[in-house]
């Protein structure tokens, strides 16, 4: 009885890239866990820059520019802008890291076209999320990111003067602090649940940090 070997072998692709060549395997896992750190970052511009268009958003900006004495006729153009560079400078960076993904695997799946979003590599595309609820999360995020170097239960009072609890706790509050801890206001949920609002906060301050 002749001996039955098993092969292995397989087109060099993305798995064979894992089988018969690691460091450039290593390589490839490298620039996409880059090219999604990109994109998320991209998606949060968007995000930010649609909300410059939402009435609601733009009623709380109007406040807070008065109350920091600020003129929102000035403040809400260079705003835009500063998205608008924003975004052009993420899809450069993901168009980049996509040609080097390239270069690496040229048997990659041809990509996907997206009315909102730039061309992506389909076998990199994100699972779905629930994380991001827009325009909500941007103009939350918003809000704290122009206070950072506040404290933890400052930032809560001021984001409570901007999405107050009326008949029902602010769409901008957490869904799970809300369900969990019965929170209604950013206050609440500070005397609740320090440790997740401190987390929703340290996120946004190492953001700031990042280069």
């Amino acid at each position: 009885m002749g001996e039955t070997t098993v092969s292995l072998a397989v087109p060099i692709g993305v798995s064979g890239a894992f089988l018969h060549d690691p460091d450039r395997f290593i390589e490839i896992h490298r620039l996409s866990a880059e090219f999604h750190k990109v994109k998320a970052q991209l998606q949060e511009v968007e995000a930010r820059h649609r909300g410059c268009n939402d009435p609601e958003w733009l009623f709380r900006f109007g406040k807070t520019c008065q109350r920091e004495n600020r003129d929102p006729k000035e403040e809400h153009p260079a705003l835009a802008k500063k998205l608008e560079a924003d975004r052009a400078g993420f899809r450069a960076q993901m168009e980049e890291l996509q040609l080097k993904l390239r270069e690496l695997e040229p048997t990659l799946p041809l990509t996907t076209h997206s009315l909102v979003e730039p061309t992506l590599p389909a076998q990199f595309a994100p699972k779905p999320t629930h994380r991001m609820k827009q325009p909500e999360v941007a103009a939350r995020n918003t809000v704290i990111d122009a206070r950072l170097d506040h404290s933890d239960l400052a930032i809560c009072e001021i984001l409570d003067v901007e999405f107050p609890f009326t008949d029902r706790p602010a769409r901008e509050l957490p869904d799970g602090w809300v369900r969990d801890f019965s929170a209604k206001t950013f206050v609440e949920a500070y005397q609740e649940c320090p440790n997740r609002v401190h987390k929703l906060i340290s996120v946004r301050r190492r953001k700031r940090r990042l280069p």
